[in-house]
């Protein structure tokens, strides 16, 4: 009985030290949900094809849009990719003369979520106090010509994160598809600018920058 004791005991030590090697690892390959791919992935292949004349009018925000974040954790050393999503987006934007005039976009902070409760409990109480500031938003502030249907723009206006407000000028992928308009961006932020300071807990540290991702599928 005494062996069979000592022999679980050795087996439960050796597996314990391999876990403290490995354990990031581990941690990073089955444990993390695997991130999203990015919000231009969505962009459709099979585009169809549009006149910029014929998008003139109020586009809504509708089934099937997203927004949310990726971030970098690292891990007693080993990095992992975080992504966090919510489908409670809204926002119109509104083309007119080949120009893209205005464009409005607002989303729920507090419903994004990932993979693990306890990261998205601090998301929410600690690094942006969604109780204070619930929503993120971006509004365009310069008029974009349209020369494509399917193309890529750079488009300024201010976001405001954390309730601070900041101009931007970001990338934004279009496309057409079953009658929808497509709109994909990965916006890159430095948390600091937005009052926002990066966890550090031990052994878990987010790095200080990350992205606001936002995929839009609108409808007239």
């Amino acid at each position: 009985m005494k062996n069979k004791l000592l022999v679980v005991i050795i087996i439960v030590v050796v597996i314990g030290g391999i876990g403290a090697v490995i354990g990031p690892k581990i941690y990073r390959d089955y444990f993390v949900k695997k991130a999203d791919k990015s919000p231009e992935s969505k962009i459709s292949d099979n585009q169809d094809t549009v006149k910029v004349a014929d998008l003139a009018g109020e586009w809504h925000v509708g089934d099937g849009s997203y927004a949310g974040y990726r971030v970098n954790e690292v891990l007693n050393g080993t990095d992992v990719t975080v992504t966090g999503r919510t489908k409670k987006v809204s926002g119109n934007i509104v083309v007119k003369n080949k120009t893209l005039e205005s464009a409005t976009i607002n989303l729920k902070v507090a419903d994004i979520k990932t993979d693990a409760s306890k990261r998205d409990d601090y998301f929410r109480t600690k690094a942006l106090e969604t109780s204070k500031y619930p929503d993120a938003t971006f509004v365009l502030s310069q008029p974009v010509k349209l020369d494509k249907g399917a193309a890529t723009y750079n488009v300024t206006g201010t976001m405001m994160i954390h309730g601070v407000k900041k101009t931007l000028t970001i990338p934004i992928k279009t496309g057409y598809h079953n009658q929808r308009v497509q709109l994909a961006s990965s916006i890159p932020v430095t948390f600091k600018d937005f009052n926002v300071n990066a966890p550090s807990l031990g052994f878990v540290k987010v790095e200080d920058h990350g992205k606001v991702e936002v995929f839009l599928s609108l409808t007239k």
